[in-house]
């Protein structure tokens, strides 16, 4: 019975870790773990700083949209999604001196056309959209003078396609234009009246409302085109009072922010 106790308590012996055999180990070997160490240590820092080249940095600056309902015929929708769908507004950016030579760089000569200009700029230009409130970045290229201007005429871009204060100035045009036409025809009726009560000498013997009543069915004509006119001025006058609560300023593009870099991060754990 004693011999299998001890046997049974060799066997658990033997299977456990000696901790000064590890030690041992560790000690004889420390040359090619610390050189392992190293080689790992020195794999890791060179794939951060690979990455960190590899992750662009960008010129950014932060844009509110602000598309409210005026109740004005011809505003622009105004979407960053809608940048490029006009050639003119790609040609733009190309006008900024370096562009053209950084996209003739990276594209092939045979694949040089308008479809390949607007695959760069979605490749420069990065729009990140915050619920009307959009952080435009531009990844440093060449210099960072050069983004800079790429990210400017974007911008310039979008209060292009901004056309609020112009559709307010157009219509209000239009309504004093109304308002002046109207006021003469109304200067004209109001001589007409003036000539019937000269004319018609029961008008002076009537009370106000006897007098509207008499005209109206003397003169309908007349009387139905004041109060058709009095019912449109009343309209130009109360659209007039709606553009004006429209500041000069108000505008559907603001750069709420002003240039700043933005550097790229690498994701590499070191």
């Amino acid at each position: 019975m004693s011999n299998l106790i001890n046997q049974e308590f060799q066997r658990e012996y033997d299977d456990e870790l000696d901790l000064y055999e590890i030690i041992d180990v560790l000690v004889k070997r420390k040359k090619t773990i610390l050189v392992t160490f190293i080689i790992v240590f020195l794999i890791s820092l060179c794939s951060g700083i690979y990455i960190k080249d590899k992750t662009p940095d960008y010129v950014v600056r932060d844009i509110l949209i602000n598309q409210k309902e005026y109740n004005i015929d011809g505003v622009n929708q105004v979407l960053p999604e809608n940048m490029y769908l006009l050639n003119r507004r790609i040609n733009r950016f190309f006008e900024i001196p370096g562009v053209e030579a950084i996209y003739e760089n990276k594209v092939n000569i045979e694949n040089r056309n308008m479809e390949s200009k607007r695959k760069f700029l979605e490749d420069t230009i990065n729009v990140q959209d915050g619920k009307g409130r959009y952080i435009v970045k531009v990844k440093i290229l060449k210099d960072g003078e050069i983004s800079k201007a790429i990210l400017d005429k974007y911008v310039y871009n979008l209060k292009r396609m901004d056309n609020l204060p112009e559709r307010v100035e157009a219509e209000r045009i239009v309504f004093k234009n109304n308002l002046t036409e109207l006021d003469s025809e109304l200067t004209e009726i109001a001589q007409k009246m003036k000539d019937i009560f000269s004319s018609d000498k029961k008008l002076l013997k009537m009370k106000p409302d006897e007098q509207i009543s008499y005209i109206s069915y003397r003169y309908p004509g007349l009387f139905l085109r004041r109060k058709e006119i009095t019912k449109y001025y009343d309209y130009y006058t109360d659209r007039l009072l709606e553009l004006s609560k429209i500041d000069n300023d108000d505008k559907i593009i603001r750069v709420i922010s002003d240039s700043y870099i933005e550097e790229g991060k690498s994701k590499a754990k070191l």
